[in-house]
């Protein structure tokens, strides 16, 4: 199984955005949410889960989390201090994803060291809660997901296709 901290710097092999200098930090935080809302997207209302296409948006959550991390200049984490209870409070990423939404606001608004800390927390959080949707619901080890994510990635790298925007690109 892949290590996160391979994992991340794999991910730092496909971060585009970086060749502008603005983007860094908000571009990972913005794609991180939303990808958040696309994972969600595709849990059905009956219950049932498509599988396939959770998997997908799933790899792309693990990818921003790793990057949005980088970018602060941490490693990638898993917060192991969740409870079960915990978890299942957690609504699946969502309440992280709106979490994290108002800490960036306050952050760039005021450029508050602790609330970059307490966005790393919430990202920690975030994987915790995915890695453990992935394997007691999808039933599929987290590192099969990244890596999946990367060959995905890579595949588009060398392509030409890592930009733009739709999982069948």
């Amino acid at each position: 199984m892949i290590r996160l901290e391979e994992y991340q710097l794999k991910c730092a092999e496909t971060a585009v955005y970086r060749e502008n200098a603005k983007l860094i930090t908000i571009y990972p935080v913005l794609g991180l949410i939303g990808e958040i809302g696309e994972m969600v997207e595709k849990l059905k209302t009956d219950g049932s889960v498509d599988r396939k296409e959770v998997r997908k948006e799933i790899g792309d959550v693990f990818w921003y989390c790793a990057i949005s991390l980088a970018d602060m200049g941490e490693i990638l984490f898993i917060d192991k201090t969740m409870t079960d209870r915990q978890i299942m409070d957690f609504h699946l990423p969502v309440d992280g994803a709106c979490k994290l939404a108002e800490l960036y606001k306050k952050y760039l608004r005021d450029g508050n060291e602790e609330k970059k800390l307490e966005m790393i927390k919430v990202i920690g959080k975030i994987m915790m809660v995915t890695i453990y949707f992935c394997e007691n619901v999808l039933e599929v080890n987290f590192g099969t997901i990244m890596e999946e994510n990367l060959a995905k990635l890579k595949d588009r790298k060398d392509r030409g296709m890592i930009k733009g925007s739709g999982d069948n690109r």
